[in-house]
Order: structure tokens, then C-alpha cells, then sequence
């Protein structure tokens, strides 16, 4: 159920970032996008070729937003910890 909850009204696509063929497709993505959003751990998506400088030049228009569960530095970013958490907005 939380799935649906969160996914409600997104179309979804699943890419192999990993391999050239789904980097490019994403990269097409990116062209037409107006925002990207990843919660990748820190470095991820620099090291798949996907960080904010690649993609910023590919669109420059970009909106480029990550939600990690503990920022940018600090401890648990130094031993290669992933967090995240569910956020909920009430109106």
C-alpha cells in the first residue's frame, strides 16, 4: 500500500544506469525535463556520469534536487551510509 501511496499519479520507467544504453535513454529524459529528483547515497550519480554538472549541460534549465538521509557530509556520509525517510506534506 505504501507504494501506491507514494506513486500515485507518476509514470514510471526503469533504467539500467549501469549500462550505456540506459545512461542514453536517460539522457534524452533529461533533455525534455524540467526537474530531476534521486536519493541516491553522495557520488552516486557522478560516478554513473549523472551528476549535476553532466546533466546541467545537457539542460541547462535543470532543476536538479537530491533527498539523501544525511546531507551532503559528516559521518555517516564518510562510512557510505544510505538513509532515507518518508516525508509526508499535510494540508
Amino acid at each position: 500500500m505504501p507504494f501506491a501511496n507514494l506513486n500515485r499519479n507518476k509514470r514510471m520507467l526503469s533504467i539500467d544506469l549501469k549500462h550505456e544504453k540506459g545512461r542514453s535513454i536517460m539522457m534524452e529524459l533529461v533533455k525534455r525535463s524540467d526537474v530531476l529528483v534521486h536519493n541516491f547515497r553522495v557520488g552516486v550519480m557522478d560516478k554513473l556520469g549523472l551528476g549535476y554538472a553532466d546533466l546541467k549541460a545537457v539542460n541547462p534549465r535543470l532543476i536538479y534536487a537530491t533527498s539523501c538521509g544525511w546531507g551532503d557530509h559528516g559521518p555517516y556520509v564518510a562510512r557510505n551510509r544510505g538513509g532515507h525517510d518518508l516525508m509526508q506534506i499535510r494540508s
